[in-house]
C-alpha cells in the first residue's frame, strides 16, 4: 500500500500537498493522508505562500518554476500541483534522498 499519492499524467506528475504557511523556514514537514506536508516561511497572503511553494518545489526537483502549476487549492492549505516533465518514480527517489519520513517517525526530513 502506498502512503503517498503520486500520479503520473501525460503532462507530468500530479501531487497533493498540504502547506503550512508562516513556518520558521521552508522544508518538508512529513506525510499526512496521502499528502506531503510542506512548511513555508511565507505568509498566506497575496499569493506569497503559493509562490514560495512553487519556488520550493522547483528548487527541490530542478524543474523550472514555469513548469510547476497549482491545479487546485489556490486559496486552501490543501493543494494539487502539477510538476511538468517529472515522473512519480523520480519524485520518490528525491524524497527518499531528502530523508522525508512517515508521521510518527522520530525525525522528519527537511530540505532547505
Amino acid at each position: 500500500m502506498e502512503l503517498l499519492d503520486l500520479k503520473d499524467t501525460a503532462d507530468g506528475l500530479r501531487i497533493d500537498v498540504k502547506v503550512q504557511p508562516n513556518a520558521r523556514r521552508s522544508g518538508w514537514a512529513g506525510l499526512h493522508a496521502g499528502r506531503i506536508k510542506v512548511a513555508l516561511a511565507a505568509p498566506p497572503v497575496d499569493g506569497k505562500a503559493n509562490k514560495a511553494l512553487i519556488r520550493f518545489l522547483a528548487d527541490f526537483t530542478s524543474v523550472p518554476g514555469s513548469g510547476i502549476e497549482i491545479l487546485r487549492g489556490e486559496t486552501s492549505r490543501e493543494k494539487t500541483v502539477l510538476i511538468r516533465g517529472l515522473r512519480a518514480e523520480r519524485m520518490r527517489e528525491l524524497l527518499q534522498k531528502s530523508g522525508l519520513r512517515r508521521p510518527g517517525d522520530e525525525t522528519q526530513g527537511q530540505h532547505s
